[in-house]
């Protein structure tokens, strides 16, 4: 396993302060731990920081385990959520399951070890994820079919790494296994507790799999086409597709937001339009990034304004030159030291092979805006059903 645990960020939260310095104590040497008192100050950490894994205790005051899990799944839906419990709040754990979409549920007493490993496999599947969709990002981005095999080798080796933990747990519950037969005799402590262990180890092997599911899923074709071939997509979901594999890489602080008023369908397949919405994401996220406004917003506005489609991107960056505002589109130029020039050249080709238009405006100091109109098709295909 070749994952650096250090660089994802375990938040712990336990309102009693003895529990805190004990779980830094058990901690702070394998990972980089967060703690909060409070699922105030926990939603507060999870809006600042990159948290990869939560961790909280289920009974505080104020707000419980599972109401923190509930408001972390939005502020940040990213972030893996498990929930220490006792054994008699094992209805907490099945609402939290529901509400709050954790993975895993750890019951008291538990052993540092054991905690250990299970944080360990968390952020094996978050480092997947966020692998995933770096090379989706790219693929979209770079629109070359011919790099695809090189992407999907890469892949590859990324889910070799999860199946590594997959690997792990199996031995581990067949060593508990093997113990649990050989205490059948007197004594039968000894059998409760490695049987135990055999089930906190299936248990870890199912999330694993649920979450390689989960991975692949991601890979499934989504093209829905009209009855004459042609291509709909909805810009919404491509929009959300985008803004979710740019939140988990952007800089702590920036929000993206994606605002819809109305579907918009448009004649393109889901790739290209990915490829025109994630190269004006980025570069409003870069924007964004070098801006020293307390905004660090970017916007997705997404309208139907008569029989086109309007797709608005919009940055809180410093805004780029009025002379350099008719140039951006031109092959090969670019403000940025190490940039190809190419991203809004590709974006423009793209729009408009499809019928469409672009166009940017910006105002320096307050930020930059790039309007896409595309020709818009109705909500449902026309149906193909002869009238009787």
């Amino acid at each position: 396993m070749t994952t650096d645990y250090f660089a994802y960020p375990v938040l712990y939260v336990d309102d009693e302060t003895p529990n805190l310095v004990a779980m830094r104590y058990a901690l702070e040497e394998t990972f980089t731990l967060l703690t909060a008192s409070s699922g105030e100050e926990a939603m507060t950490l999870l809006r600042d920081r990159d948290v990869a894994v939560l961790l909280t205790d289920q009974r505080m005051p104020g707000m419980t385990g599972v109401q923190l899990c509930a408001h972390a799944r939005d502020i940040a839906p990213d972030t893996t959520r498990i929930l220490i419990t006792a054994y008699a709040d094992i209805h907490a754990a099945i609402d939290a399951v529901n509400s709050g979409g954790i993975s895993q549920y750890v019951t008291k007493p538990f052993r540092n070890e054991e905690l250990i490993r299970i944080l360990r496999v968390a952020i094996d599947f978050v480092h997947v994820q966020r692998s995933v969709r770096m090379l989706q990002a790219r693929l979209l981005q770079a629109g070359q079919t011919g790099g695809a095999q090189t992407i999907v080798s890469a892949l590859a080796h990324e889910l070799r790494n999860l199946l590594t933990a997959v690997h792990a747990s199996s031995e581990s519950l067949g060593e508990s296994l093997v113990i649990a037969h050989r205490a059948l005799g007197p004594g039968s402590g000894q059998v409760v507790r490695a049987v135990a262990e055999a089930a906190d180890c299936q248990r870890d092997i199912l999330n694993a799999a649920i979450q390689m599911g989960g991975v692949l899923d991601q890979f499934a074709p989504r093209r829905p086409r009209t009855a004459d071939g042609g291509s709909r997509t909805d810009v919404a979901r491509i929009a959300e597709s985008c803004a979710r594999l740019l939140r988990g890489q952007a800089r702590a602080g920036i929000r993206i937001q994606v605002v819809t008023e109305g579907t918009v369908i448009v004649p393109l397949d889901p790739v290209p339009l990915g490829q025109v919405l994630l190269n004006l994401l980025i570069n409003a996220a870069e924007a964004v990034t070098e801006s020293q406004s307390r905004e660090n917003v970017v916007v997705v506005r997404i309208a139907r304004m008569g029989d086109q489609g309007v797709i608005e991107v919009s940055d809180s960056g410093p805004g780029i030159a009025p002379e350099l505002v008719d140039r951006i589109f031109d092959p090969q130029f670019t403000t940025k030291p190490d940039g190809a020039g190419l991203g809004l050249a590709i974006v423009r080709n793209i729009v408009v092979e499809a019928g469409g238009s672009i166009e940017a405006r910006s105002d320096l100091g307050r930020g930059t805006t790039f309007t896409v109109c595309l020709p818009a098709l109705e909500s449902r295909p026309p149906s193909t059903t002869p009238p009787r």
